[in-house]
């Protein structure tokens, strides 16, 4: 994807087969502005929104990766109008296209790649994030997920919210 705009879009057509979608949405202080938050068709009371902070992978580094991780732990602090608390999740994911050395300190033994992710996956979580995550079936199928702290909390194959997980581990 060559820029965020088109990023933006392209996820929210997507994630609106499975999700409420809200775009740009305000912290209460008026100070941040998140790209996405995401309520399950399932959560008919709002309870466990989730925000999405999108960048483009195209010209990353670490000064930039960086940057982003620390604007999304900022936001993983704050409130947001008509929402609360959001867990809040990076997109694309941070592991795979940033963080490919996770390979090197892969030490689960888990077949793919979920090991890495789980590795990153777990860092991020120092910070108070998650990832919306790309991954193969075993069908060689392209699917996506929301993971924190290493646990699924939305997987698009079955589309349930895991709400003991986001109980269990955003709260």
């Amino acid at each position: 994807m060559s820029n965020e705009k088109d990023l933006h879009k392209k996820m929210i057509d997507f994630l609106r087969k499975y999700f409420y979608v809200y775009s740009e949405v305000y912290s209460i202080d008026r100070k941040s502005r998140i790209d996405l938050v995401i309520i399950h068709h399932s959560d008919k009371e709002k309870r466990y929104p989730i925000g999405v902070e999108i960048k483009v992978n195209a010209k990353k580094r670490g000064k930039d990766l960086a940057e982003w991780i620390k604007q999304s732990e900022t936001y993983s602090n704050k409130e947001f109008i008509g929402f609360g608390k959001c867990l809040i999740v990076t997109c694309p994911q941070v592991s795979g296209y940033y963080l490919r050395e996770g390979f090197k300190m892969q030490n689960h033994e888990l077949p793919g790649d979920f090991g890495q992710a789980n590795n990153i996956g777990t860092f991020l979580s120092i910070f108070g994030i998650g990832e919306f995550q790309k991954y193969k079936t075993k069908l060689n199928d392209i699917k996506y997920r929301i993971v924190y702290k290493g646990q699924i909390i939305w997987d698009q194959k079955d589309n349930i919210l895991r709400f003991h997980n986001y109980d269990r581990l955003a709260r």
